[in-house]
This record gives C-alpha cells, structure tokens and sequence, in this order.
C-alpha cells in the first residue's frame, strides 16, 4: 500500500523549500527523527542517502503512517468455538 506524504524541497539555499507530494510505502521507512528546524521532522527510507523533511512532529508522523499502515477487517466474523463430528 502506497500513502500520500507532503514533503519539502529545496531548489536552492536562497529560496524557501517547495512542498509536493509523494507516495510512501510504509513498510520501507527506516527512521524518523525531529530536524533542525521547528515543527519539521527528517525521515528515511530503504535506499535513502538523503533524508525527505516533512511538516510534523515525530509522534504525529508516526500516527499518519500508522494509521494507513493498520487496516481493520471490519465484515471479520467474530470467533466461534469449534464443533466436532463427534457431537
């Protein structure tokens, strides 16, 4: 499954970062931490020399990508015990 991520991107050191988006696999990040920069946070993926920066904290980060990575099966039957042929 692919997420939708909003990251920053600097063309140049004299202009602000862009913000696109791009699509994630959760299952490749590698690690997430806090940046240099307040309310930005740098995370990397399987193959990253770079990190990507995004607009979050650590924990709110963590809960985007949770949240798409957890999908509940909500037609799951509920457990029922098991008959025999002996009954």
């Amino acid at each position: 499954m692919l997420i939708p991520i909003n990251v920053l991107i600097r063309n140049s050191a004299s202009e602000p970062p862009v913000e696109k988006t791009i699509a994630l696999n959760p299952d490749t990040i590698a690690r997430v931490e806090e940046s240099g920069e307040e309310g930005i946070v740098q995370w990397w993926a399987d193959g990253m020399d770079r990190p990507h920066k995004t607009r979050a904290t650590v924990a709110e980060f963590a809960e985007y990508v949770n949240e798409f990575s957890v999908v509940e099966d909500e037609d799951e039957d509920e457990c029922k015990p098991a008959t025999s042929d002996t009954e």
